[in-house]
Formats: C-alpha cells, sequence, structure tokens
C-alpha cells in the first residue's frame, strides 16, 4: 500500500467520522476520469477488510482505524497479503 492509499484512506475515515454515515467514492475524485481509480481503491480497501460497504457506500473498519495508527513513515511501503495461505 503506498503513501497515497494511506492518505486516502485516511480522509476516508475523517470523512465518515465527520459526516457520521458511510462515504461513497464519487466524494473523493476530482474529476470524472479520476472516479474508476477511486472505486478500484474502494474495492482494494474492502478487499483487505479496510473498508465494508453498506448499501452501495463504504464505512471505515476497525482494521481502518488500527492500520492508520501505526506510524508509518512517508517513504516507507507497507504491503497487505490477505490471502490465507494453504
Amino acid at each position: 500500500m503506498g503513501q497515497s492509499q494511506i492518505e486516502l484512506l485516511a480522509a476516508i475515515v475523517d470523512r465518515y467520522d465527520e459526516c457520521e454515515q458511510p462515504v461513497k467514492p464519487v466524494e473523493f475524485a476530482r474529476t470524472p476520469t479520476q472516479l474508476q481509480s477511486i472505486r478500484d481503491c474502494f474495492e482494494d480497501f474492502e478487499s483487505k477488510y479496510l473498508l465494508a460497504r453498506e448499501d452501495g457506500s463504504y464505512r471505515p473498519t476497525v482494521t481502518a482505524r488500527e492500520l492508520l495508527e501505526l506510524e508509518i513513515e512517508d517513504d516507507g511501503v507497507l504491503l497487505l497479503d490477505c490471502e490465507p495461505e494453504e
């Protein structure tokens, strides 16, 4: 997970806390062409259990909040492997 993804996740958590309701990808896209990329990030976060889907919107999970509490260096790289080993 790159720094821009961490920043997006932090923005999602902040928006959720501010509005006290699930958020949608369109709220974070600056241009129509950016929307698909943002949607892909939301789906990726969901697959990693960082967001939970609620009626077409998303809410952050406890795991997302715990991840954001970690002190990750700006140039550090964080990789999440959520697939169980067989």
